[in-house]
């Protein structure tokens, strides 16, 4: 077995002083601190952008107690360790989210936090919504995160490469969704991969469109080269359905739309957005 060790980066400071007794609604009502040590100081840049916070810690006074493979839980239901939050755990770690209320340099206050005063914090991450934002009602902590970074759900579908996804929200950009959008979302992915393009780097990402049809919106919405951007989206008619796709450093790429593409996507897809997504890319476009 993997032996891991963990060096706490702050400890919890929690004002009444609370024990394993307390009622959770009670645990969690009252505002605590966050004392983050000196040495990790830089890794607090821009938290104060991050209305919610994922802290994790450690149940360091459940040292030397069994662990339980089940349990009680609060609510008076039996489960499995893995299915509750129960703190006697075999890794005793638990982890909040938490509301950001202020940061004092290396303080943070905070709500909603169910750990005892002295708890050792092994970790502290933005808290990550990218799940629960395919509901339909946006949760406030996800909410936050859009109004800090507004294209962080398209970042991560740029990452993670889901193109269905891309094509849905494109959609909301173009109007309906067509295989010409699919293709531009296509075209667009094909490139960030080709130049090695990271999310980060997206900044530095060009593009000059050869036509002006349903495929631009779709490489405009992945890019985030817009008209708007000045010298990030030029149009030069060539009588070509074709992107070039070039860097801030001089990477570049051209993709051409086959001639026998809308036949393809006829034959292969039925017309349809989505399946065309599915069609090789090499069978839509050709590359230089």
């Amino acid at each position: 077995m993997i032996q891991a060790v963990f060096k706490p980066i702050g400890k919890v400071v929690s004002n009444p002083v609370y024990d394993y007794g307390t009622p959770l609604k009670i645990l969690k009502s009252e505002p605590a601190r966050l004392l983050v040590d000196a040495e990790y100081a830089a890794a607090l840049l821009n938290i104060d952008n991050c209305e919610y916070l994922d802290v994790i810690f450690y149940f360091d006074r459940l040292e030397g107690k069994e662990a339980a493979l089940s349990g009680m839980t609060r609510s008076g239901i039996e489960r499995g360790v893995f299915a509750s939050r129960i703190p006697c755990r075999p890794n005793l770690i638990g982890v909040t989210t938490v509301k950001l209320v202020e940061v004092n340099g290396n303080e943070l206050i905070v709500e909603g936090l169910d750990a005892l005063d002295g708890t050792p914090v092994l970790d502290i991450k933005c808290c990550d919504t990218s799940l629960f934002a395919h509901g339909s009602k946006i949760d406030s902590a996800h909410l936050s995160l859009l109004k800090a970074d507004p294209r962080i759900e398209i970042n991560n579908h740029i990452a993670a490469r889901r193109a269905d996804m891309l094509l849905l929200k494109a959609g909301q950009l173009h109007g309906h969704i067509c295989p010409g959008l699919a293709m531009g979302i296509m075209a667009s992915l094909y490139a960030i991969d080709f130049l090695n393009t990271g999310i980060s780097e997206l900044n530095s990402l060009r593009v000059i469109a050869e036509v002006r049809n349903c495929l631009t919106d779709g490489v405009q919405f992945v890019t985030a080269c817009t008209f708007a951007k000045k010298d990030a989206f030029i149009y030069r008619e060539s009588g070509d359905v074709a992107f070039i796709f070039y860097t801030e450093g001089g990477s570049s790429i051209r993709i051409r739309l086959r001639n026998e593409s809308p036949e393809i996507i006829c034959t292969s897809a039925s017309g349809r957005a989505f399946d065309t997504l599915k069609i090789p890319f090499e069978h839509l476009f050709t590359v230089s």
